[in-house]
């Protein structure tokens, strides 16, 4: 863990003014007194209808963009689509806690899809376009919606489906494919539909995990949820009035869901949305003529970033920029420097994962930054590490990242899989999360890797991450993923997948070098057995290397049987 300590920059313009006193007297009651939140209500309320109300009809809210133009939408335009969205479905059929599909480019039509349904009470599952066959079959039995959104260069992919079951399908823009004996045209129709009343335990989404440790899951999240985004984008995206956000994920992935679309919506900051490929000059054209403010992304874009250099970067106004977040992957100290010195702000990494449902641990702009750390936990949210009898550890021991609940944006169920919903909550009082984690003496977290791969060696327990990093420093070492394996023979044990730098060759005399590279600086008895050479990683969208394929490999199976 790196000792080095940054002071915070932002403390007297933060809304997060005191975290010590602010978690001290932190209440989830006045939260909903602030929100005014009553027991029956609609997230729709208060991502749209307050903001008309409460005078910001006209109001930039979301702003699509190539990278090279941009087309806005007002919350009074933005209400009108999805109203014509909301009456289309109720014209359907559609009832309330059915499931709407999304499998659509990221367009207006999609997120305001998003909105008309969840205002009558509809839950939206958002899928990736690009999904195989295989996993867009097995997401589609899964989610068994009653209606697909989609757009007719995706219809190829619905025919591979049985359509039988649903109530239509619904194109983003013309002409009818008639794959579907019910489809439909948003614009076709003039109806419109009244908001809904529900309760916090109500299901406002779908969305499934990358399966990056295991299968996909289906993860149920409510509309209570918006407690937990009120908290968060106040306090770790510190979103002001005047600020304009791009959380640069897609509406698929939960963190382009919650603080692309819901977040943004609820403090009234403008958000925008990216509709191509993000190459280098579109990411700082965007920031540029956007006057983006508060920048949500991932380590991954940022090392495509410093790739390209800082040449192309200098050709842009890039001043409005006050803060960055991240979150998906480990935010390295060279890459925390480097982000400092070409976009004058540091970067704050974040922790949270599909089942969370919000940001649980952050660096806050009014809290001393400590390059490697995911940073504390977010007020309201009590986080501890256990060890194996889930016992609570002391400072600097390592362990499983457990959140106390409940909490707001808590998932509500693994869908379909109550068995799978009970591997978190193994022990009464506590979320499990499954990460390996190190907390100091002041309450910062590091993370260590997944529980299902650490190891036992002489002075304890060690974690992929720490094997990770260390065979990182090597110089011939571009990147690499550490995975455990059990063998009759050697118990269980490590393999290192590493991808080489340019210039350097692969050879049984490196492998041999790695190994003792990395023993040497955590014990001679690490058992890192195996070392295979790749020329990439499997990586999923924001960056983050999945296991699952490595693993799948080694035990000679498809990853989707």
């Amino acid at each position: 863990m790196i000792k080095a300590r940054i002071q915070a920059q932002g403390k007297e313009r933060a809304n997060l003014q005191d975290y010590h006193k602010t978690v001290q007297n932190f209440s989830w009651d006045q939260i909903e007194h602030e929100l005014g939140l009553s027991s029956e209500f609609n997230a729709y309320e208060y991502l749209i209808t307050r903001n008309i109300q409460a005078g910001l009809a006209h109001q930039m809210g979301l702003v699509f963009t190539t990278g090279d133009a941009s087309r806005s939408y007002s919350f009074e335009e933005i209400h009108r689509e999805s109203c014509s969205w909301a009456g289309l479905f109720n014209s359907m059929g559609l009832k309330k806690g059915e499931r709407v599909l999304i499998l659509a480019p990221p367009c207006f039509e999609a997120y305001s899809a998003v909105l008309g349904a969840i205002s009558i009470g509809l839950v939206v599952c958002p899928l990736d376009p690009s999904l195989q066959t295989a996993e867009l079959f097995f997401k589609y039995q899964n989610a068994s919606p009653s209606a697909v959104v989609t757009s007719p260069e995706f219809v190829q992919m619905l025919c591979a489906l049985d359509l039988r079951g649903i109530k239509g399908i619904v194109y983003t823009k013309g002409p009818l494919k008639g794959i579907c004996p019910m489809e439909f045209f948003l614009h076709n129709s003039a109806e419109t539909a009244q908001v809904q009343m529900v309760d916090k335990s109500t299901p406002l989404y779908l969305i499934y995990t990358s399966g990056s440790t295991g299968p996909a899951k289906g993860i149920v999240h409510t509309h209570g949820g918006i407690l937990s985004y009120y908290v968060t984008g106040r306090y770790v995206l510190d979103l002001k009035p005047n600020d304009c956000i791009w959380t640069d994920g897609p509406l698929f992935w939960i963190t382009g869901l919650v603080y692309g679309l819901f977040t943004p919506l609820l403090l009234a900051v403008p958000s925008i949305i990216s509709t191509r490929a993000l190459e280098a000059h579109r990411c700082y054209w965007i920031i540029e003529n956007q006057k983006v403010t508060v920048w949500y992304t991932t380590p991954m874009r940022l090392r495509k970033l410093k790739e390209q250099g800082l040449d192309l970067l200098r050709r842009y106004d890039l001043s409005s920029l006050r803060h960055i977040c991240t979150v998906g992957d480990f935010l390295d100290p060279e890459l925390f420097y480097w982000t400092k010195q070409a976009f004058g702000v540091y970067p704050h990494d974040t922790w949270w994962m599909t089942e969370t449902g919000s940001i649980m641990v952050a660096n806050f702009p009014s809290v001393d930054l400590k390059p490697g750390s995911m940073g504390k936990a977010v007020p309201g949210i009590q986080v501890d590490v256990l060890d194996e009898r889930f016992n609570p550890l002391p400072p600097m021991s390592l362990g499983e990242l457990a959140i106390k609940t409940p909490w707001p944006s808590m998932m509500l169920e693994v869908f379909k899989a109550p068995e799978r919903m009970s591997e978190y909550l193994k022990t009464p009082k506590y979320f499990l999360t499954g990460d390996l984690v190190v907390m100091d003496e002041e309450g910062y977290l590091y993370h260590q890797g997944r529980l299902d791969d650490v190891v036992k060696i002489s002075d304890g327990m060690v974690g992929p991450y720490e094997v990770e990093q260390s065979l990182m420093d090597h110089p011939m070492v571009l990147d690499v993923a550490v995975i455990s394996k059990t063998s009759k023979e050697q118990g269980k044990y490590l393999k290192a997948f590493v991808v080489l730098r340019e210039g350097y060759q692969d050879s049984l005399t490196l492998s041999e070098e790695l190994k003792a590279f990395a023993k040497a600086r955590l014990g001679l008895d690490l058992p890192l057995n195996e070392v295979e050479f790749l020329t990439n990683l499997p990586k999923s969208h924001t960056g983050k290397v999945l296991k699952m394929p490595l693993k799948a490999k080694e035990l000679g199976i498809p990853l989707w049987s």
